[in-house]
């Protein structure tokens, strides 16, 4: 019976450290900002928004979207983020052709950072590449709190506690013979 009882407080240490490891990932959520800027533009456009700490552009939804005029000149689009200082280049593309932002292959990784403002821009003899622009939303994948030192709680460094202590006969035992 003894030994039942160590095994299963041995067991019980392993799980609770197994889940403390597994629990201590923030769970990722997403963060919709919604185009505010003109509905059609050229060169570039940044718009602003509060601040949030973001992982990737996971998607981007709506009828916006760019294009060269006359197609055969290219025109390279670039979607920059910012954090009040150097904007970060997160996606180049040229295009000959009309493309929905919608298109672009997701997500798009960059370095965790905090974010605050998004900026397109491009470069073409073309006055207007993108367009219809209103309605369409950068879906930015962002943990639920910025990184922090995990620290548990209480009752979960407890139960940890007791089954270390629970371990101590086991390894004893392993040491005398």
């Amino acid at each position: 019976m003894k030994g039942r009882v160590r095994s299963g407080w041995l067991i019980i240490g392993f799980v609770l450290a197994i889940g403390l490891l597994v629990g201590f990932r923030a769970e990722a959520a997403t963060m919709p900002i919604n185009w505010t800027g003109p509905n059609e533009f050229s060169v570039s456009t940044t718009i602003t928004f509060p601040s949030f700490f973001a992982q990737s552009l996971d998607g981007i939804t709506g009828t916006g979207s760019y294009h060269a005029h006359p197609t055969s000149t290219p025109a390279t689009v670039f979607i920059d983020i910012g954090s009040g200082g150097p904007f970060t280049n997160i996606f180049t593309q040229t295009t000959t052709g009309s493309t929905p932002l919608s298109s672009i292959t997701f997500p798009v990784d960059f370095a965790d950072q905090t974010i605050n403002s998004l900026r397109l821009s491009a470069t073409s003899a073309d006055p207007w590449e993108f367009h219809s622009m209103t309605g369409t939303v950068f879906n930015f994948q962002t943990p639920d709190q910025p990184p922090t030192g995990a620290v548990p709680e209480p009752g979960t460094m407890l139960l940890l506690g007791s089954g270390m202590i629970g371990m101590v006969p086991f390894i004893r035992r392993k040491f005398k013979k």
